[in-house]
This record gives structure tokens, sequence and C-alpha cells, in this order.
């Protein structure tokens, strides 16, 4: 089940984190009376993933084509910090400009299922940057910047979204919502201390993609 006003609440933490990896979300007035439509797959097994099972598996992905060289990785690992801020666990693959090769961005669509359960974390989004132990500086600044009570996430969001012409009907997001990004951006921030008290190396952990930063 998709949530329809969602897809245009994610489009702000794009913003605000600086991905801009998104297209705009133009939202949307549901009348639920006059129209429901159910989408529903077979139930199935649960079944692991290999990344589940491997604690090593990261070091066997990098490498591999297109992850060991470039930007893919680090790219892979914002697209999982994202996810794991909304709560976003239908996230299957991801898509690129096929034009441009492998040497491109990712895009970041079928955000359908994020903001869902505001109370639940899902530490297992997390498994990229967790296992990788990588990440940009820049997604680290913004990060750190957003957990300061001056600019905390879930201020900066309200504000935010307090602009979308929606608001004037119902909030896109709930109180309890808000809450859930400062919590889930405490964890994001503690998976990357963990690394860097594994990597005795700062440059193993964060990858510099600012030119001329000390």
């Amino acid at each position: 089940m998709s949530f329809p006003n969602y897809g245009q609440a994610l489009f702000k933490p794009m913003k605000v984190l600086g991905f801009q990896r998104i297209p705009p979300v133009v939202g949307r007035l549901v009348n639920w009376e006059m129209c429901v439509s159910m989408a529903s797959a077979p139930i199935t097994a649960p079944r692991s993933m290999r990344w589940e099972k491997d604690p090593d598996y990261c070091a066997k992905v990098k490498k591999t084509p297109p992850y060991d060289k470039g930007t893919r990785l680090v790219d892979l690992i914002d697209m999982a910090i994202l996810d794991f801020l909304m709560s976003n666990m239908d996230r299957h693959h991801y898509e690129t400009f096929e034009k441009f090769g492998n040497n491109t961005f990712l895009l970041h669509l079928d955000n359908g299922r994020a903001f869902g359960r505001h109370s639940r974390d899902e530490p297992s989004i997390l498994a990229p940057l967790q296992q990788c132990c990588r990440i940009r500086r820049s997604t680290l600044l913004r990060l750190r910047l957003l957990s300061l009570p001056q600019f905390r996430l879930s201020d900066v969001m309200q504000e935010s979204l307090s602009s979308d012409r929606l608001t004037t009907v119902a909030p896109l997001l709930s109180r309890a919502h808000l809450a859930a990004l400062d919590r889930r951006l405490g964890a994001v921030l503690q998976a990357v201390r963990r690394c860097q008290e594994q990597h005795h190396r700062s440059n193993e952990v964060i990858y510099n993609d600012i030119t001329g930063y000390d």
C-alpha cells in the first residue's frame, strides 16, 4: 500500500539533505469515499538476503563494477540513509540515466511506501552504511548540522512542509513522524561513529567530495 501524500513529503528531505536526486512531486487530494483501490501481492515465505547472512558482503561489492570506482557506492549509501530516515522498506532497485552509462547519479524513484510506521525503525535499511563503512563528507556534514538544536531536522522539515498548499487541508506529516526523523538521524550518526572506531584512518570511512576541504 502506498501513502498518497507522503510522496509529496519525501521530496522535502531530499532538498534538506542536499541530494537533489528525485524528480519534483505534485501533491494530490484523494477522496477515499469516492474512489478506493487495493492492490495485493501473493504472500511468500520470508527469505534471507545474502547481505543479512554475510557480514563481509560489502567487501565483495567494493570489488565489483560499478561499485569499485567513482561515486556509485556512496550514492547507494546516500540512498540507504534517506530510506532509513523515511522508513522506506520497499527499495528493491534503483534507476540511472541509461544514456550516461554507469558514470551517473542514482534516481530515487518509487518512494510510495515511505513514512509508514513512525514508531518503528528498521535497522536493516542501514546495512550498506554499516557494512561498507563509507559516507560522503558532504552528507556527513549536513547530517551533523541537522542534529544540532538550532537546525534540527524535524524543525527544518516542518518549516519546509508548511509552505506546501496541501497543508491547508491536513498536515503532510504528523508530529510523530517528524520526531522519528530526529531519532533515526541519531542512529545514522551513531553508525558512522562505530565505523570510525573500527577504522583508524579517516579516509577509509569518509569519501572526501568537497574540494579544498581540510
